[in-house]
């Protein structure tokens, strides 16, 4: 039985899963077990993008037909609070998945690692001084970075781990009643700017040539199993 292979994956042989024998008789069998690996990061920029495109929908039924009922305005506000959330947030997955990849490519020491954890560094401190590192940038290039990664996991983890605390209640230029703070936070307009964002910075990235073959070979690897005019379109 054959495996199906898609555009970008990763495929080899584990050890001991390529064998090949010689019998008494001189007869030839091998025996291959394929192992592979598929990249699920751009699927999380897509569902970014199809999550942005329903905010701009729930978005604009706000700006447009602003219902009388409270009951309406409730649901025209979830509407577009549910997808922008879900922007955001597979943004920073997809944020920390490039993380994950380029990593071992950054040439960070044991001592400095023990330091970033002694010192209590951040994450986000540690994603971009690892892109610094590994795609060589100017201290312009890195500061600009840091910032959109710190906003983007910032709201994030505003998300995910959500406090309930009571905190005032907060106005929005598009809606003429106030509104508890995650309904100014998780609308469309922080969404676009989210997507766009890190759109660039995979834009960027896939730019740079890094001058290191293998990480050269993974950033391939994973523009070719983007879905098709994913960056081309955002």
């Amino acid at each position: 039985m054959g495996v199906l292979i898609f555009e970008g994956m990763k495929v080899g042989f584990l050890e001991g899963d390529l064998t090949i024998s010689v019998d008494e008789s001189g007869s030839v069998s091998s025996n291959a077990i394929l192992s592979t690996s598929y990249n699920t990061l751009p699927l999380w920029l897509n569902l970014a993008k199809e999550n942005c495109q329903s905010a701009l929908i729930a978005n604009q039924k706000i700006r447009h037909s602003w219902p009388d009922d409270e009951e309406q305005q409730k649901q025209c506000l979830l509407a577009e609070l549910r997808p922008s959330m879900l922007t955001i947030v597979s943004c920073a997955i997809a944020i920390d998945a490039l993380y994950d990849i380029v990593k071992p490519f950054a040439k960070i020491d044991p001592d400095t690692q023990k330091g970033w954890q002694k010192n209590k560094k951040s994450r986000v401190f540690q994603i971009s001084e690892v892109f610094r590192r590994v795609f060589e940038l100017r201290k312009d290039e890195a500061t600009e970075i840091k910032l959109l990664i710190q906003e983007i996991s910032k709201l994030r983890d505003k998300a995910v781990h959500p406090s309930h605390k009571i905190e005032n209640a907060e106005v929005r230029d598009d809606v003429p009643v106030g509104l508890d703070w995650r309904f100014v936070a998780y609308r469309h307009h922080n969404a676009s700017i989210a997507l766009n964002n890190t759109m660039a910075l995979f834009k960027k990235f896939f730019a740079i040539n890094a001058g290191n073959k293998r990480l050269t070979q993974e950033m391939e690897n994973l523009r070719k199993s983007f879905v098709q005019n994913l960056l081309e379109d955002t």
